[in-house]
């Protein structure tokens, strides 16, 4: 029987510059009335209490407000912690579809190498109506990693996949290399879900030697019909997608990795909520290693319809 997995498209973008633009402009506009996120540093090390605010026209959901709130709440709590100022190319990404972006990508989007999001406890909510809309605020407990002062900056992974577009149906080959003796666990994340490309079944173990290259899926797996498969959903024209590499030290083992099974499945898929604790569960074990121990890498790319 042949094994296939097919990546999924990803953070949706707009599909026209008009339409880029007035989401831009109307982003801009809501949340200039807003007031700055209050911060509070919690006992516990790390944790902080957000508490966030965008202002929302009726034609707008709590939902989608929820989520742009929750994206100012998320980028003063790493901040506050690290005093990394979060402008990324992924967090620029986000603003553009604020009110459409997943918590899946918002996670990826506060996932960086020098501080790292692993843990996050939402709290109660309030809806205030005010002339032509509402303004919504949200409070965010979030544990904030920050890496910078232990980090072994001679540790690092580079991440290939042999371009950054791609065209419905091209196939894709993953590329790691890494400075450090390393295992590895390879993350992909869709808008819908996540799925965990590595370790897996075939691969229960993927521990790559110091400048030694990864290549997956390798000649073997790929004689055994295992094929990574750049994919629009139905009714896109273009979808961004993100694959998430930590490497951590080859002789550290990450025990809650190996009791949450993720290599038990030939490629663990979940989807929605599901999706979102399995990448938190993922995240929150790196802070129990020290910072040398670890690293990480993601790289965005793009996958258009023919």
């Amino acid at each position: 029987m042949r094994t296939c997995w097919v990546l999924l498209g990803i953070l949706a973008v707009g599909c026209g510059g008009a339409g880029a633009q007035a989401t831009r402009g109307s982003f801009a506009a809501t949340t200039r009335q807003a007031d700055a996120p209050r911060v509070t540093r919690l006992a516990r090390p790390g944790w902080v209490e957000v508490v966030a605010q965008v202002i929302a026209s009726n034609d707008e959901s709590p939902a989608s407000a929820r989520n742009r709130a929750l994206i100012v709440a998320r980028r003063a709590a790493v901040q506050e912690v690290a005093g990394v100022a979060v402008t990324s190319g992924t967090v620029s990404f986000l603003s553009l579809r604020a009110g459409e972006t997943s918590e899946l990508a918002q996670m990826l989007g506060f996932t960086r190498s020098e501080a790292v999001i692993v843990d996050e406890r939402p709290g109660p909510e309030r809806i205030e109506p005010i002339q032509g809309g509402y303004r919504l605020e949200v409070s965010l407990q979030a544990r904030v990693l920050d890496r910078r002062a232990e980090a072994d900056p001679g540790f690092r992974i580079e991440i290939d996949l042999g371009g950054e577009r791609f065209l419905h149906g091209d196939l894709l080959t993953l590329s790691v290399r890494s400075t450090r003796d390393v295992r590895l666990i390879a993350v992909n994340v869709t808008d819908e879900g996540a799925v965990v490309l590595l370790p897996n079944r075939f691969l229960s173990e993927v521990v790559v030697g110091a400048e030694q290259r990864l290549v997956f899926p390798g000649p073997d797996l790929a004689a055994r019909g295992v094929v990574l498969r750049a994919q629009v959903p139905p009714g896109e024209r273009r979808v961004l997608e993100t694959l998430l590499v930590i490497a951590v030290r080859a002789d550290r083992r990450v025990r809650a990795w190996e009791s949450a099974g993720v290599s038990q499945a030939d490629f663990r898929v979940e989807e929605g909520g599901e999706a979102v604790r399995m990448l938190g569960d993922i995240l929150a074990p790196l802070a129990d290693l020290p910072p040398k121990d670890w690293t990480m890498a993601q790289v965005a790319y793009e996958v258009t319809a023919r």
